[in-house]
């Protein structure tokens, strides 16, 4: 071998972590182009005639509600006016830009080796794997670039908050997962993780959970400057959990394996929402349970699994879950896999369950709802115990 040739393979060997970073970028971006053009129902029926409407009422649009989203998100739709682009790029390339924001914080977290220089992050094989795996995962890139949803945006505010609670930046953690909030009310099913970390380790005081709604308030100034009440924020999200009445919105729920009306209305809906609802309260409660009797210490892997299997909780067993309520905890799946090859398959069962429903609403490929449900109560079950397992065997606190 020549002594240029070895020169250009060790420059190559050298950089070959930026190079990888930037292919497996590209590739993905390309993959994101390719789903550019398609028309989702949700596209075609809600987000563009939103579009429409504030395009043709410009900044007076916000003084009334338009669509189901909070101020927030009504805000960028009239800013996404204002741009010479096509509205189902504008609104896909706003969420895809989220999709590599969770990449990189959820690969900072599973890399949470003591390195202080970001390319000191890159080089490490682990981030660069777990960002791989996020970007190219396909409930990720169909959510946002097929789909045209937001849940990339609140989920990378989620993912943000808990890295801030890592690193102990807890007023920075709640201003996170304020913005989460602001963006979507589906960051509800964390707050069950917030309340049992202050209960359970007394890591921050009571008063920073005004944090949150503060932050839902400032962003909506816009609309409360044209006019919207102080409350509207919040009586916004009320409406939301009136919306529907079924008992599963195409997601794996619990409940279809006792319940068959998952397409429908159920006569007894509300009645039968109270009893889901209570049913809900009482498992997190054993998971409170759990902590409290084996009061161990938390370090980065343990939170990650009890934010995991407390969001898994609330979409299990809560009615009217759509399939892209899961978005979090597929995201914890993936970097669950990372500290320990138990949760390699569980992991993969997460997220192909989640791909069949994806493909029932996007492209109308039946499948047999039984079966997936039962599927998926399994695999909580799996985790249920590998939380279990993993809270005797961490340290306790003295």
């Amino acid at each position: 071998m020549s002594r240029i040739e070895k020169s250009i393979l060790k420059y190559f060997n050298e950089y070959f972590p930026y190079y990888f970073l930037g292919g497996v970028t590209v590739m993905s971006i390309l993959i994101r182009l390719y789903c550019k053009d398609y028309i989702s129902m949700d596209m075609e029926y809600f987000l563009l005639p939103w579009y429409d409407v504030f395009k043709s009422k410009g900044v007076c649009s916000l003084s009334n509600q338009v669509g189901d989203y909070n101020i927030c998100y009504q805000t960028i739709i009239f800013l996404f006016t204002l741009i010479p682009i096509k509205p189902i790029y504008i609104y896909k390339i706003f969420s895809a830009v989220f999709d590599y924001g969770i990449a990189i914080v959820a690969a900072l977290i599973v890399d949470d080796k003591p390195a202080t220089k970001l390319w000191e992050r890159i080089e490490s094989g682990r981030f660069l794997t777990a960002y791989t795996v996020l970007v190219f995962s396909p409930i990720i890139f169909l959510n946002s670039s097929c789909w045209g949803q937001c849940d990339s945006i609140y989920s990378f505010f989620i993912l943000f908050s808990l890295l801030s609670f890592l690193k102990k930046r807890y007023n920075l953690m709640f201003v996170a997962y304020g913005m989460a909030f602001s963006f979507k009310f589906h960051a509800i099913f964390v707050l069950p993780f917030f309340l049992i970390i202050y209960f359970v380790y007394e890591k921050f005081p009571i008063s920073k959970f005004i944090l949150p709604p503060l932050i839902l308030e400032i962003s909506a100034i816009p609309g409360l400057i044209m006019g919207r009440g102080i409350l509207d924020p919040f009586i916004i999200y009320m409406k939301q959990t009136g919306t529907y009445s079924a008992v599963s919105m195409n997601y794996n729920s619990f409940w279809n394996i006792l319940v068959k009306s998952w397409k429908g209305v159920n006569k007894d809906y509300y009645e039968f929402k109270m009893v889901a609802s209570f049913f809900t309260v009482f498992v997190l409660g054993l998971i409170l349970k759990m902590l409290i009797d084996n009061k161990r210490v938390l370090d980065t892997f343990s939170t990650v699994l009890l934010l995991h299997i407390t969001v898994y909780t609330c979409i299990l067993f809560l009615p009217t879950m759509h399939e892209r309520y899961s978005y979090i905890y597929e995201i914890t799946a993936i970097m669950l896999m990372f500290y320990d090859k138990q949760y390699f398959f569980p992991g993969v069962g997460v997220i192909l369950l989640s791909c069949i429903t994806y493909g029932h609403y996007l492209f109308g490929i039946e499948y047999p709802v039984l079966l997936t449900s039962l599927l998926n109560v399994f695999i909580y079950c799996v985790y249920m115990h590998f939380f279990y397992k993993n809270l005797r065997n961490c340290y306790k606190i003295t």
